[in-house]
């Protein structure tokens, strides 16, 4: 159950690689999220084209055999700076939602639980960085880590932003 995620199907190839529960309307409304950020597009649609997904249980407990409605989504986008951003979709019988976002050159699983989810780590260079589900914002964020170097979301996506312009 725990370990890192594997990336092995490409999104857009729409073939007998996606699965119909991954190509669904609400999917696609929650791409359409992700795909923007602050009223303006982040991505560009090549990004989607070449973006590689995983479907992963990031829900407390053992996964219901057989219910691909509830598993969950990670789209791995492609390399900028030197790693990835990893793209999380909720689905649960409740509806799907988007679910943050994570940086660096690997995402793993834990069965470590917070908030009814898994809590994941992400693999930046020598880093570790651990993300919790936050109850209050409805997807996951970096853990909570005394520390007097802050870095904002909207400090993380305006750089890279800015990086790929260059």
């Amino acid at each position: 159950m725990s370990g890192k995620i594997s990336f092995r199907r490409n999104y857009a190839a729409y073939g007998d690689n996606v699965r119909p529960f991954e190509k669904a309307d609400d999917i696609g409304s929650v791409i359409t999220e992700f795909l923007w950020y602050e009223g303006t597009p982040f991505y560009p649609f090549g990004d989607l084209v070449s973006a590689n997904i995983s479907s992963v249980w990031l829900g407390a407990g053992e996964p219901t055999k057989d219910d691909e409605d509830n598993l969950d989504l990670v789209f791995k986008m492609p390399e900028s700076d030197g790693g990835n951003f990893f793209e999380i979709v909720l689905r649960s019988s409740g509806g799907t939602s988007y679910g943050g976002w994570a940086w660096g050159q690997d995402l793993e699983v834990t069965d470590t639980v917070v908030s009814g989810h898994r809590v994941l780590v992400a693999h930046a260079n020598e880093l570790c960085v651990f993300l919790e589900y936050s109850l209050e914002k409805g997807k996951y964020v970096q853990r909570n880590i005394e520390s007097d170097c802050k870095v904002t979301t909207s400090t993380v996506r305006r750089l890279t932003k800015i990086s790929r312009r260059h």
